[in-house]
């Protein structure tokens, strides 16, 4: 939706109480979306997202939220994961992002919505990115 590059701006966080993805100004956030379900679906078990990613700074926060889109609409958080990594800006590390455990029944028709932000304000602190304590 938004493509494969997203700025993490510490003025600008990814809200964590607000499940609205903005359409205006730079991408805050990749997205990435399901066709609708054909059949109802049993989510259980762990949850973990794993990334291949390059920040461009010595710290970085990578947060995973997985959302359902419910055929009437709405949007439901399912699970959210952070982890913090530091390391030489503009080399690409692979990791993994727990995001606990589901159990849910997802009904036909309902799309899910993997969000990869460098922020998820104010369950958890800003990150700075310059690798000083939030």
């Amino acid at each position: 939706m938004h493509g494969r590059v997203f700025t993490a701006d510490p003025d600008r966080p990814v809200r964590s109480d607000d499940l609205t993805v903005p359409t205006d100004g730079p991408p805050d956030r990749c997205l990435l979306l399901t066709p609708p379900l054909p059949r109802p679906l049993d989510v259980v078990g762990p949850v973990r997202v794993r990334l291949r990613a390059t920040a461009g700074t010595p710290s970085a926060d990578w947060a995973a939220r997985l959302v359902a889109l419910t055929p009437a609409g709405t949007a439901e958080r399912l699970a959210v994961g952070i982890t913090r990594r530091a390391g030489p800006p503009g080399r690409p590390a692979e990791f993994t992002v727990g995001l606990g455990r589901l159990a849910r029944r997802l009904p036909a028709g309902t799309r899910l919505r993997l969000e990869i932000a460098g922020h998820h304000f104010p369950a958890h602190a800003r990150n700075p990115h310059t690798g000083r304590t939030p």
